[in-house]
């Protein structure tokens, strides 16, 4: 089974890129039967990897994803040529052989998936933000005793402008608390450290590596403050598990790919983008939107305002329409700063909005603006799901929604890092 394979090139629009590319021959699509996608984000469901295994290994491939409402992504995969896919119902065990089974759930739209062998029980929690004893206990009744927990170590999205090192600490700080909550509640034998081997990789974000995890300091917590063994595997490694494992060498090895990362510096920067190509996907996002808005929603008064950097343009976006001007009054007032291919990604992609949150390529001025940006957004991706039709009523209690929406992640997000 493969688990996510974003396996070549960047993510998030040129944000993100592998901190260690994906050694020839890794995946070798002949043996797979099982691929597992665990959410859209394009470093866990890449469309691009997908395609480039063979069309008739595709039809032979079993595709698991946990089943939602939009089916957005069961739809993707059918259409990339995967004849088999499998929407897992939630909290059930669900037999794939005589000897593996598998149980999904998700949080938010992050799933995780649990494998039950003969031998062992696995727990790949991935980017599930489980931070809190009562989500962990809820997963050991479901799943029971783990043998090995996989779950990521580092803070994956932004984390403050270039002058906010102490927020930058404090989340990387947070995310290891996650990590050992998870461990102390799971209670697993053996923890793998993975999915925050990748780096900020374009001139808008590079700042964001500096204070990241390294992985040396994932396993030192985890041995001061937890039972579990790590084990560090890198590329191209193997663990027969419940085996005794040095560290040492992988641990190095990623010091090195890192050191060599930052020492080449960003490899990508904005693409230039011009004011008619804006303008353009605009009305193209707002064609999109607009066939399945409720006319409540025209006279809502969601709206938020970016200021693109690389064009000196404010661009206001509402449900009642847009506007695209130069002007520096207006810019000093912008709830986002980035750059127009970044707006145009946003405008263009599904989940764009949202993905900005992740490859970081932004600046903004305080916490309640870009809470404007992303509720905008949120309504908007909403909107565009395929078989969504919302009433009225619930338009009118979306403002609300959205505040409880932002208290509990955003704010609290500053609330714990503070």
């Amino acid at each position: 089974m493969l688990a996510d394979p974003w396996l070549t090139g960047p993510a998030f629009n040129r944000g993100w890129s592998l901190l260690v590319p994906t050694p020839r021959g890794a995946a070798n699509f002949e043996q797979v039967t099982h691929i597992w996608i665990s959410h859209q984000h394009p470093d866990h469901f890449s469309p691009r990897d997908l395609r480039a295994i063979p069309p008739e290994l595709r039809a032979k491939i079993t595709l698991l994803y946990q089943k939602t409402r939009d089916r957005r992504v069961v739809a993707a995969c059918k259409a990339l040529g995967f004849a088999q896919v499998r929407e897992l119902p939630k909290r059930r065990w669900i037999a794939l052989s005589d000897h593996v089974s598998v149980m999904t759930d998700s949080i938010l739209e992050d799933s995780w998936l649990a494998y039950k062998t003969p031998d062992a029980v696995f727990l790949n929690v991935n980017d599930c933000v489980i931070e809190d004893e009562r989500t962990v206990a809820k997963i050991r009744r479901a799943v029971g005793a783990v043998d090995v927990l996989l779950s990521q170590f580092s803070y994956a999205n932004w984390v403050g402008n270039p002058d906010e090192i102490e927020l930058q600490r404090g989340a990387a700080r947070l995310r290891l608390d996650y990590l050992v909550r998870q461990i102390q509640g799971l209670r697993p034998r053996f923890v793998v450290p993975f999915a925050s081997y990748v780096y900020f990789a374009n001139t808008e974000n590079w700042y964001l590596n500096e204070q990241m995890n390294r992985v040396e300091t994932v396993v030192e917590r985890i041995g001061e403050q937890t039972s579990a063994q790590p084990i560090v595997l890198f590329p191209g490694d193997t663990w027969n598990v419940g085996q005794p494992r040095d560290n040492a060498q992988a641990i190095a090895a990623y010091a090195h790919e890192r050191e060599e990362r930052l020492k080449a510096g960003a490899p990508y920067e904005p693409l230039a983008v011009t004011r008619e190509q804006i303008e353009s996907s605009i009305n193209a996002f707002y064609g999109r939107i607009s066939r399945k808005m409720a006319p409540l929603l025209r006279a809502y008064p969601l709206k938020t305002r970016v200021y693109v950097t690389d064009l000196d343009l404010v661009v206001e976006l509402s449900f009642k329409g847009f506007n695209v001007r130069s002007d520096p009054a207006s810019a000093a007032q912008a709830d986002l700063e980035t750059s127009a291919d970044n707006l145009l990604f946003a405008l263009k992609t599904p989940w764009g909005g949202e993905a900005l949150w992740v490859n970081a390529r932004f600046r903004t001025r305080n916490f309640q603006q870009l809470k404007r940006f992303f509720n905008f957004f949120r309504v908007a991706d909403i909107t565009e799901r395929p078989g969504t039709t919302i009433p009225w009523f619930i338009w009118r209690a979306l403002p609300g929604v959205l505040r409880a929406l932002h208290f509990a992640t955003i704010g609290r997000f500053r609330k714990e890092v503070s």
